[in-house]
């Protein structure tokens, strides 16, 4: 603990990695390839209420089941 003349503060240490464990990266493996498959599946309409362009579609459901988004992965 360090104590100033206006103020405490207490040394906190930095927040450990959350662990993931393997079953639940497999889960979201499994997620993350149906919703791309579905993806693929859209008609322009559907996509154009997403915002996404058939090219932009494409693109991502070609993306390999094990390329996680970066933020799935914490």
């Amino acid at each position: 603990m360090y104590t100033t003349a206006s103020y405490t503060t207490i040394a906190t240490p930095a927040a450990a990695p959350k662990s993931v464990s393997i079953f639940a990266l497999i889960g979201k493996m499994i997620a993350l390839h149906k919703q791309r498959k579905a993806l693929a599946e859209m008609d322009d309409a559907q996509l154009q209420d997403l915002g996404l362009s058939y090219a932009d579609a494409q693109i991502e459901a070609s993306r390999p089941f094990w390329d996680l988004p970066a933020n799935w992965a914490a």
